[in-house]
């Protein structure tokens, strides 16, 4: 990934680049990302889902194409393996190989958290510019990253949780901070995580503490500026 600079999503009308080190705007690398590249990329996400389903099916004695879990991924896997969300992928400097990572030392163990990739497709479509961010979750916890830097706060899984959920109270003086959702409380640690692993696996977010004692940031690169950029207009 590139190094921070100057970032924007999109150039401000009539805006010329800096004298000394022109603007990253992610929308002109997008657009200057080769078009058998991004078609060549698109079939390895595609390949890349393909792998996961046959993981999954593969799992069960009974396993076949009809397993829920299987519909989601053949429906991830459609709106990911495009050119035009490839594009995007590879302006973020991203492998889909996070998509079959293990989440446990077990061969046969659970692979990256299925909610997590119809996340990740949510803040890909709002980086190309094909939609706007949808995922309530994904706005409510971005948003909320964004307004704990600009305070100079950290932001921590308690506070990624009490972002998805205004159901759940905190001590934390900071959690005023926080723009919230209302999903119910019980459900927010899975919405927390999913958003969050999604932004990670994207390279936007890494988590500066400890597993267990995590604090989240954004990362230090132009990618993740220009993301910084979308969530202001969100």
């Amino acid at each position: 990934m590139t190094k921070k600079n100057q970032t924007s999503v999109q150039a401000p009308a009539g805006q010329q680049s800096n004298k000394e080190q022109a603007a990253y705007i992610f929308a002109d690398v997008i657009k200057a990302i080769d078009e058998d590249a991004a078609k060549a990329f698109a079939l390895t996400i595609g390949a890349t889902f393909d792998e996961r389903v046959q993981f999954e099916i593969s799992r069960s004695a009974t396993g076949s194409a009809d397993m829920p879990k299987v519909k989601k991924l053949n429906s991830y896997r459609a709106k990911l393996a495009l050119p035009s969300m490839a594009r995007v992928m590879m302006a973020l400097g991203v492998s889909p190989a996070f998509i079959n990572a293990r989440q446990v030392k077990e061969v046969d163990g659970d692979r990256f958290n299925i909610y997590a990739i119809d996340k990740v497709v949510d803040f890909v479509r709002a980086l190309g510019g094909h939609a706007k961010l949808a995922n309530a979750h994904n706005i409510a916890i971005a948003k909320s990253m964004l307004i704990f830097e600009e305070h100079d706060k950290p932001f921590t899984g308690e506070m990624a949780m009490c972002a998805a959920s205004d159901k759940i109270r905190s001590q934390d003086p900071n959690a005023k901070l926080l723009r919230r959702h209302n999903v119910d409380k019980a459900t927010a640690g899975t919405q927390a995580s999913s958003t969050l692993n999604a932004l990670m696996a994207l390279g936007l977010v890494i988590n500066k503490g400890t597993k267990r004692a995590a604090t989240y940031v954004f990362a230090n690169t132009d990618q993740a500026g220009a993301f910084k950029e979308l969530l202001k207009t969100v």
